[in-house]
């Protein structure tokens, strides 16, 4: 299913000059210098292609596959690198194998002018003839473009020689020849074809070789079948291989992916949908940058949809506006030596898709305790990525199963998984933060796996004991920064947090006691907030023995919600004075 739907995806890119996806028998190439040739085959000069010195060489649409890195010989198709099209190669450690890669490279192009029967071709051959490369040493422009390739122009002509019409219609047809071996049926076209016997690399991947890895490979026998070697076991045609992997390095390493693909641990999560749609477009900002993605200026447009996006995961009736039934794929790679495994392969329409996005705003939606910017409250959209560093002291900390599982839940509406819920109590009790993202997380697993009613502020009505020993910490915490430590107001929650949030019976009755002696000595008056401290902390016989996980992430719940109401209040009461 996955290389089928990149195989269909493939026809939609090339259609769309900003992917700049290559044709089947071509490439782009970072060329940098052109060797210059006289319509006799004699060299005029070799120049560097670049605007300007030092800048980024051109990017050329040039005949065959990327080139692969070994010791392997393999010359390209009127283009390569100096080793190949001239023979030289400064500071030369194997002078051998370069003249050995030139002559090979001179080789393949006499062997073929023939069937070309095109004049430019032939010149490149007479160059190729009566070169020598001891005559490099004339053209110092090639001393800073040893890493970067080159191709062939007769002198002129605008264009380049691997860009005559006649030379273009020969690669075209020899490349559609059935010169395999190997036919056979191909799985992703249903068309007899030579099949590869491997296929070109995956680029583009987080922690993965540079030279890139393999989504499809065979090298044990014990993988093998009926005496098929490598890629013959699951027999794909050369053209369907090409096709599937440069639509997805389109994706992953492509003037567009930005807008395909993000990093969440050492995952790369690619997502694409067979046209081209409005969540596509959005779904990378939302998922890495949330409400505060902020588009370039020239981008007005883009910035106003995304904030109508944005608004149609607020409200239930949001999802009403999203019909669309195009399938939508999302796909998870990791690197694994020099193959890709698949963490996961998720495929939904996008209505559907649309719905599990808006539940997921409305289970994990919890009002900042300070308002960012121009947003409001119910304008808070949390990037995934941070409810999962929530659950770790690092990045290299965060399980690698948990990124499939979260994004899992996001995508297909299913459980939020546990072992994150944990690990963010966990990482609570040992640093007794209470933060935005990790209360909307808790939230929302409470929500959704456990089916409670909890809003995105303060309810005063909520009656579980939990939610209330939360609330009652929080205001407590209030009165003490304000009387003992007014330079270091978290001190109060840092020592005693852990304690109250996993053996309140522990805690609460010193608590109620210390309050009782230093404040309420000298007020005697409660204000309308301290009401529950007076209904549940002064009258209260017997407090829980032990809060489990599930009753601690309540807890954490009403003390966020306390501490939102008391930060408005604060701000209501700044702003009266001002």
């Amino acid at each position: 299913m996955i290389l089928q739907s990149l195989y269909q995806l493939y026809d939609r890119l090339i259609q769309d000059s900003s992917y700049r996806i290559p044709p089947f028998g071509f490439s782009y190439q970072k060329i940098s210098f052109k060797v210059i040739l006289s319509p006799e085959g004699d060299l005029i000069s070799i120049q560097n292609t670049c605007l300007q010195e030092n800048s980024m060489p051109l990017s050329l649409l040039v005949f065959g596959d990327n080139k692969s890195s070994g010791k392997s010989i393999t010359p390209g198709f009127l283009w390569d690198n100096t080793s190949y099209m001239l023979g030289y190669k400064p500071d030369d450690k194997n002078p051998e194998r370069t003249l050995k890669a030139f002559k090979t490279f001179r080789k393949e192009h006499l062997a073929v002018e023939s069937s070309i029967n095109s004049p430019d071709f032939s010149a490149v051959c007479r160059f190729l003839q009566k070169w020598y490369p001891e005559q490099i040493v004339s053209f110092p422009v090639l001393t800073h473009r040893i890493n970067h390739f080159g191709v062939f122009q007769i002198n002129g002509n605008t264009s380049y020689v691997h860009e005559n019409r006649t030379i273009l219609n020969w690669w075209k047809q020899k490349t559609h020849q059935a010169t395999s071996d190997h036919q056979g049926q191909c799985l992703l076209s249903g068309k007899m074809a030579n099949i590869a016997r491997v296929h070109p690399k995956i680029k583009g991947i987080a922690g993965a070789q540079p030279s890139g890895g393999s989504i499809v490979s065979f090298n044990k026998a014990s993988y093998e079948s009926y005496g098929k070697a490598q890629n013959f076991n699951s027999p794909i045609s050369e053209e369907a291989a090409f096709r599937y992997t440069s639509a997805l390095n389109a994706l992953l390493e492509g003037p567009m992916s930005s807008l395909h693909r993000i990093f969440l641990g050492d995952t790369t999560v690619v997502f694409w949908s067979k046209k081209k749609t409005l969540i596509e477009q959005f779904i990378a900002p939302l998922l890495t940058d949330g409400s505060m993605a902020i588009f370039p200026p020239s981008n007005k447009d883009t910035q106003k949809k995304y904030q109508s996006f944005l608004k149609s995961l607020q409200t239930e009736d949001g999802s009403k506006n999203s019909s669309d039934k195009t399938l939508f794929n999302i796909l998870g790679l990791s690197p694994n030596t020099a193959r890709l495994s698949v963490r996961f392969f998720h495929q939904l329409c996008i209505n559907e898709l649309h719905r599990n996005l808006q539940k997921h705003y409305i289970d994990t939606n919890v009002s900042p305790l300070i308002k960012k910017g121009n947003l409001t409250s119910q304008q808070q959209f949390t990037p995934i990525w941070m409810f999962l560093r929530q659950s770790a002291r690092d990045t290299k900390s965060i399980p690698p199963n948990l990124v499939g599982s979260l994004l899992r839940s996001l995508f297909t509406g299913c459980d939020y998984p546990a072992a994150l819920f944990s690990s963010i109590i966990r990482q609570i009790q040992a640093d007794s933060i209470i933060n935005h993202p990790r209360v909307c997380f808790i939230k929302g697993y409470l929500c959704r796996n456990k089916h409670y009613s909890i809003g995105p502020s303060l309810n005063n009505a909520e009656t579980n004991s939990a939610y209330i020993l939360g609330r009652i910490f929080a205001l407590l915490e209030t009165y003490n920064s304000g009387m003992n430590n007014p330079q270091y107001p978290h001190l109060f929650r840092e020592r005693l947090y852990r304690t109250a949030s996993t053996t309140p019976s522990k805690i609460f009755p010193i608590l109620a006691d210390s309050f009782q002696s230093h404040f309420l000595q000298k007020n005697a008056v409660l204000k309308e907030r301290d009401k529950l401290l007076s209904q549940y902390l002064f009258h209260a016989t017997q407090f829980p023995v032990y809060l489990n996980p599930e009753q601690q992430g309540l807890l954490a719940m009403g003390y966020y919600h306390q501490r939102q109401l008391l930060f408005r209040q604060k701000r209501k009461n700044e702003d009266g004075q001002t």
